[in-house]
């Protein structure tokens, strides 16, 4: 049998922002209080998670170009469960 199977996914968001958020460092990873439960329900049963973990690079923190002083440019990667055909 041939094909193939999906397996996890991840909605991100690039996001510009006019302030500052100094509490960020350049990786920031934010897990879910039940994480192991969220991802079960994205790695066994390819769902979005009830409650999602997430990562959020604050580019500018490593190189000052990514943003304008006093603005941040951060990436948010929120992984989830392959939720289309073939998962």
């Amino acid at each position: 049998g041939g094909g193939w199977k999906s397996t996890s996914s991840a909605i991100m968001f690039y996001w510009g922002l006019d302030k500052e958020y100094p509490e960020l460092e350049t990786h920031n990873m934010f897990l879910a209080e039940r994480f192991k439960q969220s991802f079960d329900e994205i790695f066994k049963q390819h769902e979005l998670p009830q409650e999602p973990s997430f990562y959020i690079c604050a580019a500018s923190r490593s190189d000052p170009t990514a943003a304008p002083k006093g603005h941040d440019s951060l990436m948010v990667l929120v992984p989830c469960g392959c939720i289309g055909e073939g998962g």
